[in-house]
């Protein structure tokens, strides 16, 4: 007697009827996107019985798809490294042909916004899917503005692109300034046109954060300046933004002429860059006084001059100032006697940092606090200060009130960037 037919049994794909499949298969897993206008992207198993969708990195304008390694599908990893990866190495005859056949698929109005920057395209082509013409007119209107819309997550872990696009859209039409602020930055209009000269070609998701951080951090006085020299910009290149996103800031070191030129330079951009790194460093470990810098020739004349002025005061007795102020229980050890009688009064080692301190990569102070003593160790970073560890007398532990105490003493200077990492 003849068997039923079987029937198929339904697949998950099923669903996206109104969209290509595009499937790379491996050994024992297959990578599968599916296309305009859906652009999801999973993992699966070979029977499909098992599936976690990921967010793969794609380059458009070279038409590349960094398929998962079997480590990443193994780790259950987010799929959203840099582009850089992408390679033809890897690829199957079959695989460039779906890969070519990916692309060509994207509808040339979408692809043609996408290619503005040099990453997030996957990202880019579901705003530009889901929030279409208001997403576009933002993209011609303020590009960079779009770019922190599909990279809020990475600015602000508290949101998400793929979770709130009613609330993104909502924003996108009627607040771009609140975008802003969900991102870390002033929520202003001023910003929002600061934001639409910004050259999107180049802008990479650190430029962003830079920038942020720098204006969250710096003094008022250097918060003013930067912003004045954004709001006078009649464009901002990337150049612009990572000098006004050095840490410390070197703005109030160089004049007007002196940072045009220098965003403007040619071959010695990035040796410029690099002695001003040292300079601003030095500058404000030292709270040494410096002329303003006048132009791009200047630099190095105030480099050599800040080498031999660094190099006198290290063979003195002193160290550098202290990073942060003593209060009425924490106080620095600012010399190497002081240090060394503290050594010797808490029974522990720190007589052999008194040439770190000198450099200063770190610093120590003796806490006094309700009749408990205490050795606190500063680190002291090129562009942040971190808490080091915290010692009673033979390197005891401290109490949990002393500790609490310290911690609330080192957080008390919010315009520091600084972490606590013990």
């Amino acid at each position: 007697m003849r068997q039923p037919d079987k029937k198929k049994q339904k697949s998950f794909f099923d669903q996206f009827v109104d969209s290509r499949i595009f499937e790379f298969v491996r050994e024992d897993y297959k990578f599968i996107i599916v296309g305009y206008p859906y652009w999801r992207a999973y993992i699966t198993s070979v029977d499909d019985k098992f599936r976690i969708e990921v967010y793969p990195v794609i380059d458009v304008k070279n038409r590349k798809i960094e398929i998962p390694s079997k480590i990443e599908v193994n780790q259950n990893r987010k799929i959203t490294a840099t582009v850089d990866n992408c390679s033809d190495a890897e690829l199957t005859d079959k695989d460039l042909i779906t890969q070519s056949d990916f692309f060509d698929h994207i509808p040339q109005e979408i692809a043609e916004h996408v290619v503005t920057f040099k990453d997030s395209h996957w990202e880019l082509l579901k705003a530009l899917t889901y929030f279409g013409n208001n997403f576009r007119t933002l993209l011609k209107t303020n590009p960079v503005l779009g770019y922190v819309i599909v990279n809020l997550e990475n600015l602000n872990p508290s949101y998400s692109f793929y979770n709130h696009l009613a609330y993104i859209e909502h924003l996108l039409a009627y607040k771009q300034k609140e975008i802003l602020a969900r991102a870390g930055f002033p929520g202003s209009e001023r910003l929002v046109k600061i934001f639409s000269k910004i050259e999107p070609h180049s802008i990479e998701i650190a430029h962003i954060k830079n920038l942020r951080d720098t204006l969250q951090t710096g003094t008022l006085v250097q918060e003013k300046k930067i912003l004045k020299i954004l709001s006078h910009s009649k464009a901002i290149n990337i150049r612009l933004l990572e000098v006004i996103s050095m840490q410390p800031s070197v703005i109030e070191l160089l004049s007007n002429k002196c940072l045009s030129e220098l965003v403007n330079s040619e071959d010695k951009y990035e040796k410029h860059l690099k002695m001003l790194n040292k300079i601003s460093a030095q500058y404000y470990k030292w709270h040494l006084r410096i002329s303003e810098i006048e132009n791009v020739e200047q630099i190095k004349v105030a480099y050599d001059k800040l080498k031999e002025q660094i190099k006198v005061l290290g063979r003195g007795s002193e160290f550098p100032p202290p990073p942060l102020p003593d209060n009425e229980y924490i106080f620095a050890l600012k010399s190497p006697t002081e240090m060394r009688s503290w050594a010797i009064k808490q029974r522990n080692c720190i007589r052999k940092f008194i040439k770190d301190v000198k450099l200063g990569k770190k610093y120590f102070y003796k806490v006094i606090y309700n009749g408990e003593e205490a050795t606190l160790e500063i680190k002291t970073g090129r562009h942040e200060i971190k808490m080091g560890e915290l010692h009673g007398k033979k390197n005891e532990s401290v109490s949990s009130e002393l500790r609490t105490f310290v911690i609330n003493w080192f957080r008390g200077y919010p315009r520091l960037l600084h972490s606590i990492i013990n």
